[in-house]
């Protein structure tokens, strides 16, 4: 029940038979495969987001000479993940939502839930953080023809 929206939280409240419904069609093995992949939509982009940093702050601390440029590689691949995972969360969000509507009511095709504001931060955020892995790369490539001229 804490997984329904706060609007289907409170249809379900106002049922008797709620819980009931709910189990009956959470049993259903089509209903479990739907779930998994809203959740793998969810899950894929955030895990690569986090192994990604980890790797590229793992590059970092190995102090074997040119750190920034064995690092920046996966700071630049977790950036894209955090731009691809922005809409994918409300997205999986949304098919989670609308496999769980299906056991209070009539089908439902699609339930798109989206809050606009929270979408275009992350986006937001994503896009900073691949212009700063572009600018620290740009700075790493001007100081190696510096190197170069010198």
């Amino acid at each position: 029940m804490t997984l329904l929206s706060d609007r289907l939280r409170n249809t379900a409240a106002a049922m008797t038979n709620a819980a009931d419904l709910l189990d009956l069609h959470l049993g259903l093995p089509t209903v479990r495969l739907e779930l998994f992949f809203a959740q793998l939509v969810i899950d894929l982009p955030v895990v690569g987001l986090l192994l990604s940093v980890a790797l590229g702050v793992h590059a970092l601390g190995q102090r074997k000479g040119h750190d920034l440029a064995r690092a920046l590689p996966w700071l630049r691949r977790a950036a894209v993940f955090a731009l691809v995972a922005a809409p994918l969360i409300p997205l999986g969000e949304s098919i989670r939502t609308t496999v769980l509507m299906q056991a209070f009511g009539p089908p439902v095709r699609f339930y798109l839930s989206m809050e606009f504001q929270r979408l275009v931060l992350n986006l937001l955020l994503a896009l900073v953080a691949l212009a700063v892995t572009w600018a620290l790369a740009a700075g790493l490539r001007a100081e190696q023809d510096l190197a170069e001229i010198v």
